[in-house]
């Protein structure tokens, strides 16, 4: 007695992305992956055998089949009866041989970003007139900023259609346009002398150089405080305490203020800096009043000291004629 194969399932304890499991009016299974990069290895997919009662069937099962010449090929092609924008699998492996399980590796499927495929996995046991079959949606993103659409033509098509991969630019290149299928046209770009580029649309800015946010390739030098441009690969590419272009304007709203040439430095509690405020007007009130009754004081003398050398020069006219 040995357990016959009932269905083909995906199985749910090895996977670790997310999937979606329903049921179309057929009554086929179909297992939804969402965000799939077009052009793009699918995700590892560990199926397996079911048996009448529920149980999964193992590798010893082989040999049985062998025995009774059962062909468990899990072959994958085209859902020709669910409806399918354009595309094309473009892996080279489409066969997959049972092994206590089945491995759907590398399977690459290219077609129209933003669009839905289904593909069947199939198992034909001619020798039983029966068959076992399921199915995957593959929902496609569309390309995203940092990378390019690439052009195909599936010439297995008449006429030939056009299909498209999303392809990441490469490390030294990068793209800040945000992809449209209305125009293809778009290239990477060679990195900045004066940043490095990881890849995809990510510019890391070196230091002491500058750049107004992360949606721009235009990089300026600090010439007059490089110090305060950290570069970086964010908006945040400033020091602390410094904003602006070329990071030269200090961060009034988190309480920084100028202390010198392209520098900021911390206001510190606001108590304390309106009694250093206080202070020093009742200084200045002080060393001006000081300076006032000074100058006072002065003018009392020399005006003093004049009036006293007038009396003596009236004595002095008076007395001459006299003597």
């Amino acid at each position: 007695m040995f357990s016959i194969p009932k269905q083909i399932k995906l199985s749910s304890e090895v996977h670790s992305f997310k999937y979606i499991t329903y049921y179309d009016s057929a009554g086929n299974i179909i297992y939804r992956i969402n965000h799939q990069v077009s052009g793009k290895p699918l995700p590892s997919l560990i199926f397996q055998l079911i048996d009448e009662e529920g149980n999964t069937i193992d590798s010893s099962y082989v040999t049985i089949a062998q025995s009774l010449n059962y062909d468990l090929t899990l072959s994958v092609k085209k859902a020709q009866n669910l409806s399918s924008s354009p595309f094309a699998i473009t892996s080279f492996q489409q066969e997959f041989e049972f092994i206590g399980y089945y491995n759907v590796s590398n399977l690459v499927v290219t077609g129209i970003p933003g669009k839905s495929v289904f593909l069947s996995l199939t198992i034909d046991l001619q020798s039983q007139k029966q068959n076992y079959q399921v199915f995957l949606e593959i929902n496609l993103r569309p390309c995203i900023r940092g990378e390019i659409y690439i052009v195909y033509e599936d010439l297995t098509q008449n006429p030939p259609e056009k299909l498209y991969s999303c392809n990441q630019c490469e490390y030294g290149t990068y793209s800040l346009v945000y992809p449209s299928l209305n125009n293809t046209s778009i290239d990477c770009k060679q990195c900045s002398v004066h940043a490095n580029c990881p890849g995809g649309h990510i510019i890391d800015v070196k230091k002491g150089y500058w750049r107004i946010n992360d949606q721009t390739d235009e990089i300026i030098e600090c010439i007059n405080a490089p110090q305060n441009c950290l570069g970086g690969q964010t908006n945040l590419i400033c020091s602390q305490a410094h904003i602006g272009p070329l990071c030269e304007s200090c961060d009034i709203k988190n309480n920084y203020s100028n202390t010198g040439n392209f520098e900021c430095g911390s206001c510190g509690n606001k108590i304390i800096n309106s009694l250093k405020i206080v202070g020093l007007m009742l200084f200045y009130i002080i060393s001006a009043k000081l300076s006032v009754d000074g100058v006072i004081s002065r003018l009392f003398y020399i005006l003093d000291k004049r009036d006293n050398y007038g009396v003596v020069n009236v004595l002095d006219q008076y007395t001459k004629p006299h003597q």
